[in-house]
């Protein structure tokens, strides 16, 4: 059985935003195999909050917020796709990720939460999980 793996939200945001041909393409496999049940995807209630804001106000053709709550709640209903949370002590040790390791307060609070859900491996292009010990963190795109 394959092993859980983070989904970040620029993964997301890339598989429904056109824009850049070449990773929209390979992230919409991405988010397809989680779909179909072919790897196991894991979400985080802060990355399908991301996605609302950036897929509806920030891309360079937002999608309508019914498009948008859509697909949130495609996922959320979904069985292949694991959804965690996290609490008021994971917001606290986020602050000190943040501190220790000089990262944005939003990735060390995936990093965080991650690690709360014995997640090790994040797919992203953001460069900041490549600083943490104890995440994976793997560019689709390279």
């Amino acid at each position: 059985m394959n092993a859980d793996i983070f989904i970040d939200t620029n993964i997301l945001v890339y598989a429904y935003d056109h824009t850049e041909r070449s990773k929209h393409e390979r992230a919409k496999r991405i988010v397809a195999d989680v779909s179909l049940g072919k790897q196991n995807g894991v979400v985080s209630n802060q990355v399908l909050a991301e996605f609302t804001s950036i897929m509806t106000k920030k891309v360079e053709h937002p999608l309508s917020v019914p498009e948008v709550h859509l697909i949130v709640s495609e996922i959320l209903k979904s069985a292949h796709w694991k959804k965690i949370n996290y609490t008021a002590e994971t917001v606290a040790n986020a602050i000190n990720t943040c501190r220790l390791f000089k990262t944005p307060f939003w990735d060390s609070l995936i990093q965080e939460t991650m690690q709360e859900h014995a997640i090790q491996t994040i797919l992203t292009e953001d460069k900041a999980f490549e600083k943490i010990p104890g995440i994976e963190a793997i560019n689709p795109f390279k």
